[in-house]
């Protein structure tokens, strides 16, 4: 879980690295509570950014779909 304010934090934080990354992937597995709550919102918070953005069980899964994000 994620108060509002950690969410304004960590958009900041985001905001001030949107030129390094092309794309972000969050692993998160399922046993993770709160999972299906604060993802869609992490993901808001790239788009709006205009990164792309995924969320992924495993990592190998996630390091792949990044992988083909790159140029």
């Amino acid at each position: 879980m994620a108060s509002p304010e950690m969410l304004t934090v960590y958009a900041e934080m985001v905001a001030q690295l949107r030129k390094l990354p092309v794309a972000m992937a969050s692993v998160v597995g399922p046993e993770v509570e709160g999972r299906d709550f604060i993802l869609p919102m992490f993901e808001r918070i790239h788009l709006r950014l205009g990164r792309n953005f995924q969320s992924f069980e495993n990592m190998a899964d996630a390091e792949a779909w990044v992988r083909a994000e790159l140029p």
